[in-house]
């Protein structure tokens, strides 16, 4: 990728930051105790898994591009135990601590050490834009969890559902549960347009549509839509009127991350 995908990445990551950061900022502790649209984690705690990943991903980055070996899974619990330790109100001014960290290390990095960056992690071999499109999809996604308990009409930004999309097809492979027999979902997607077959085979597959697919598409979504429904988002107040038998099935292939 050139570099300058790099930069729009590391762009849209700053965006999303700042988004979070503002929808948290004047709320006191007993906003922070309430849920998220992941009723399992207060606002509070899903800034706290926000700022744990920013801090885990802030020492990839720097190890790899010290030539260092990278911190293995087996350091993420103690990380993990200090914020769970944390109150609402320091868990959310440490999240924006240490996201804002993280991003001053990548805007940091002139065009010469993006395009060295090489990292193989997850079983995915990642340079500079991909690794930081890996920081933004796990950002953008609990951003949109807290948006959405604030606003219910809260969507994904465009910048994020442009960059998230070019990247789903892995991301629905490792998320979708297949399913028994295997069923073919025709979506036609807009903002931005596409056409894509689902796969409910094993493993889960999400690709364009040959150019013989037969209209009408099982499904009309947004690609804000899209992306929510391949993370597990899209519940039915929140999918197109009116709903249909398709995603309802989806949904079941798409239980959530």
């Amino acid at each position: 990728m050139p570099v300058s995908d790099a930069h729009a990445a590391i762009a849209t990551l700053r965006r999303s930051h700042e988004l979070l950061t503002g929808l948290l900022a004047d709320l006191d502790e007993a906003a922070l105790r309430a849920p998220s649209y992941d009723t399992e984690w207060t606002l509070a705690q899903v800034a706290s898994h926000v700022g744990s990943q920013a801090e885990i991903f802030r020492g990839v980055m720097a190890a790899a591009l010290a030539g260092d070996p990278l911190p293995g899974p087996d350091t993420f619990p103690a990380i993990w135990a200090v914020w769970d330790a944390r109150g609402p109100v320091e868990q959310r001014d440490e999240s924006a601590a240490e996201n804002a960290a993280y991003l001053a290390l990548v805007e940091g990095l002139d065009d010469a050490a993006l395009e060295g960056l090489q990292v193989s992690m997850f079983g995915m071999s990642l340079d500079a834009a991909g690794l930081v499109d890996l920081r933004l999809r796990e950002h953008a996604v609990h951003a949109w969890d807290v948006a959405v308990a604030l606003d219910p009409s809260a969507t994904l930004p465009r910048d994020a559902v442009d960059r998230l999309v070019a990247g789903l097809a892995p991301m629905a492979a490792r998320a979708g549960s297949p399913s028994t027999p295997p069923r073919e979902f025709t979506l036609a997607v807009t903002d931005p347009a596409s056409t894509l077959v689902v796969s409910t085979a094993d493993p889960v597959t999400l690709r364009p549509a040959p150019d013989t697919v037969v209209d009408p598409a099982d499904a009309t979504l947004t690609g804000d839509q899209l992306v929510r429904l391949v993370y597990g988002r899209l519940d039915p107040a929140r999918s197109p009127a009116p709903d249909s038998p398709a995603l309802s099935a989806l949904r079941a292939v798409f239980p959530g991350v």
